[in-house]
Protein backbone atom coordinates (compact mmCIF):
# COMPACT_ATOMS: atom_id res chain seq x y z
CA UNK A 1 0.00 0.00 0.00
CA UNK A 2 2.80 2.80 0.97
CA UNK A 3 5.04 2.01 -2.35
CA UNK A 4 1.70 2.26 -4.11
CA UNK A 5 1.06 5.41 -2.60
CA UNK A 6 5.05 6.47 -3.18
CA UNK A 7 4.35 5.63 -6.92
CA UNK A 8 0.92 7.55 -7.10
CA UNK A 9 2.77 10.96 -5.26
CA UNK A 10 5.79 10.52 -7.86
CA UNK A 11 3.79 10.37 -10.65
CA UNK A 12 1.23 13.26 -9.92
CA UNK A 13 4.53 15.38 -8.82
CA UNK A 14 5.94 14.59 -12.15
CA UNK A 15 2.95 15.31 -14.35
CA UNK A 16 3.14 19.11 -12.46
CA UNK A 17 6.31 19.43 -13.25
CA UNK A 18 6.33 19.01 -16.68
CA UNK A 19 2.88 20.29 -17.69
CA UNK A 20 4.14 22.07 -20.12
CA UNK A 21 5.34 18.31 -21.93
CA UNK A 22 2.22 15.89 -20.77
CA UNK A 23 0.38 18.00 -23.84
CA UNK A 24 2.24 16.44 -26.33
CA UNK A 25 1.11 12.81 -25.22
CA UNK A 26 -1.86 11.61 -26.18
CA UNK A 27 -4.51 11.18 -22.85
CA UNK A 28 -4.32 7.35 -22.71
CA UNK A 29 -0.73 7.51 -22.21
CA UNK A 30 -0.64 10.37 -19.57
CA UNK A 31 -3.54 8.10 -17.75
Amino acid sequence: MYELSKYVTNAIIIKIQANDTVDKFPMDYVD
